[in-house]
């Protein structure tokens, strides 16, 4: 028998403030995340926001990230001398320690 529910719609984009490329969140020239190290400090720029978690560029190859309470961060924001807390190359995550002052 034929199927007759109509179709599911289609899910948003969740609240992002900015939704995934098709390409990803790669930046070509961005230094390969195996030149980090947990406990450097890195400064960047936030490129989205997603709920209580923001990504920043901060030159590595793909964004970093850190939790912060919701609506401290917007795209464009400047983030200065944060600690990498967690690197996992494997599956090509950088994750940042919240800064202090937004903690």
């Amino acid at each position: 028998a034929a199927d007759t529910r109509p179709p599911t719609p289609r899910r948003p984009a969740l609240d992002a403030a900015k939704e995934r490329p098709e390409t990803g969140w790669s930046h070509k020239g961005g230094k390969p995340l195996g030149e980090f190290h947990v406990g450097q400090v890195v400064s960047g720029t936030v490129t989205n926001t997603l709920h209580e978690r923001a990504w920043i560029d901060i030159g590595a190859e793909k964004d970093a990230s850190f939790w912060h309470r919701q609506g401290s961060y917007k795209i464009g924001d400047r983030v200065e001398g944060v600690k990498i807390s967690s690197l996992d190359l494997k599956k090509g995550r950088i994750v940042v320690e919240a800064p202090a002052a937004q903690a």
